[in-house]
């Protein structure tokens, strides 16, 4: 795809996605990583579980396309505050990217351009997860009551779905009952990492979506096991 781009727009795919997404939008602390070489400012180090300790993991920095973007819980809350207000691309690109493909014999794709697309207790949740060695992320968003939740971490074993139960904690006033849903709850289970607190998550909040909240934020200290 990233090739694609390049022969249509007949430049460099990080130079198109920096003057056409990235800048506009206002994600500056965004860029896409085209060697494995590039030093990118503030990149966090990635860990991978060892032999009785973390080991530090070489990201997928040049795997451009697939992967190799470089972001911060910031950013990617102000790519998901677009979704909602179409400012960049226009509304009817971003209607486009948020409604399910369905195939011609009528079945559904829960994917569009890029996107999952599903409904979560009664709501319309559009997501998508990245992964990388040593980092995981997920972005969801709620189009219908204009709210997200946003997770980064740079453990490789971190789990991206506790991003869909943030929303459900948070967002539980606007979402069906779990029995309405037929969705059994589910015991959490136990921690398995010893955390310390930084500023990582990041819950964007109902009719307040250019601004956001911080709560809990936790980030794999490798020091501590």
């Amino acid at each position: 795809m990233a090739t694609l781009v390049e022969r249509v727009a007949g430049q460099p795919f990080d130079t198109y996605m920096a003057e056409n997404v990235f800048v506009p939008i206002g994600m500056l602390d965004t860029v896409v990583r085209i060697s494995p070489h590039q030093i990118v400012a503030g990149r966090a180090q990635g860990y991978l579980p060892g032999d009785g300790a973390y080991l530090e993991m070489a990201d997928a920095g040049g795997l451009v396309g697939a992967s190799a973007v470089p972001s911060t819980v910031g950013d990617l809350q102000r790519w998901v505050e677009n979704l909602a207000s179409g400012e960049v691309g226009g509304r009817a690109l971003i209607d486009e990217l948020t409604t399910e493909r369905v195939l011609p014999d009528g079945t559904s794709t829960d994917y569009s351009y890029g996107l999952r697309i599903v409904e979560h207790r009664g709501l319309k949740r559009v997501h998508h997860g990245g992964s990388g060695i040593g980092f995981q992320s997920e972005v969801v968003f709620y189009p219908e009551i204009g709210a997200g939740v946003t997770v980064q971490s740079n453990a490789r074993e971190f789990d991206g779905d506790v991003a869909f139960r943030l929303a459900e904690a948070f967002f539980a006033g606007a979402m069906d009952s779990e029995s309405d849903s037929g969705r059994v709850a589910e015991e959490e289970p136990e921690p398995r990492l010893i955390l310390r607190r930084t500023k990582l998550l990041t819950i964007t909040i109902p009719s307040r979506l250019t601004s956001w909240w911080d709560a809990t934020p936790l980030i794999l200290d490798p020091n501590s096991r």
